[in-house]
């Protein structure tokens, strides 16, 4: 998830897809490499320091958007996705109504 300009309905229909197999959802959040084109976009757009350490790219230290808004958002995403995978180990598939997911975005776009 993160990818540069991917909808948020994009990775939680990926989420509700994974969920609907009955499979554990683990995410991943973009961070780019150092030496590829999307790491020098992020250095050339702001979104990442060039002189920063390359082993800080990694989700667990700072987010490629290093807001609050966009750790709150990860947050809530990570949330969700922890819920359904509980859900997952008892025998329980999301329904996936659309009114749930609509609040868990409209929760998520009040972030930012």
């Amino acid at each position: 998830m993160g990818l540069p300009r991917q909808p948020l309905d994009e990775v939680i229909d990926t989420i509700l897809y994974a969920n609907s197999l009955g499979v554990q959802i683990r995410l991943s959040s973009f961070s780019p490499i150092p030496g590829t084109v999307d790491y020098q976009r992020a250095i050339d757009n702001g979104s990442f320091p060039a002189d920063a350490d390359p082993l800080l790219t990694n989700k667990t230290v700072i987010p490629l958007e290093r807001t609050q808004a966009a750790y709150q958002q990860f947050q809530t995403i990570s949330d969700f996705a922890r819920q359904l995978n509980e859900e997952v180990q008892r025998g329980i598939r999301f329904a996936q109504p659309r009114e749930a997911v609509r609040k868990l975005i409209a929760n998520v776009d009040s972030l930012s």
